[in-house]
């Protein structure tokens, strides 16, 4: 069943345009999947392997990126889930509209220890499909969260879609 179900996961990746993101803060390295790794111009290779954080920031747009960070900040310090809209310019100048959505996990000691989730390619979505989307990957990913028995994401999903379901993604691309 775990199988199926991270294959229906990738599957949905992929329909979906969308790339997931794992932050182990004591390092401070990022590693993404492919996609991830193409919506910021890295080599999926070196990218899942893992860069520090700033190479990540660096291609983020120069208007966005004190707000990106600071709902980063915000996130990791109070525990709340993390969303932003932001642009990414790679090295050849083209720009990819993207949305991330993440939480940052706690170890033992309370400590921040990493923090994961996913960011979506809007650039190539209408505007009417951008919730639905959202809405359809997040729900493929509780279900395989919830099947695989991984309560806290499960929850964390939870309460994902009750913000994605209240209408909130509307007009992403106004914030810019």
């Amino acid at each position: 069943m775990k199988a199926k179900l991270s294959n229906l996961m990738a599957v949905a990746l992929a329909a979906t345009r969308s790339g997931t993101f794992l932050w182990t803060i004591g390092t401070n390295v990022v590693s993404v999947d492919a996609d991830a790794a193409d919506f910021f111009g890295f080599s999926p290779d070196v990218a899942s392997s893992g860069l520090p954080i700033e190479q990540f920031l660096e291609r983020i747009h120069h208007d966005d990126l004190a707000r990106v960070a600071k709902s980063l900040h915000d996130a990791i310090a109070d525990g709340r889930p993390y969303q932003e809209c932001y642009r990414v310019i790679q090295e050849d100048g083209s720009m990819h509209h993207l949305f991330a959505r993440g939480h940052c996990f706690r170890g033992s000691d309370g400590v921040p220890a990493e923090y994961t989730g996913v960011i979506f390619d809007m650039t190539i979505y209408d505007d009417d499909d951008i919730s639905q989307t959202i809405v359809n990957l997040c729900e493929a990913a509780q279900c395989f969260a919830r099947e695989s028995q991984y309560i806290s994401t499960s929850h964390f999903l939870d309460e994902v879609l009750v913000h994605l379901r209240s209408d909130t993604t509307k007009g992403l691309r106004a914030r810019h």
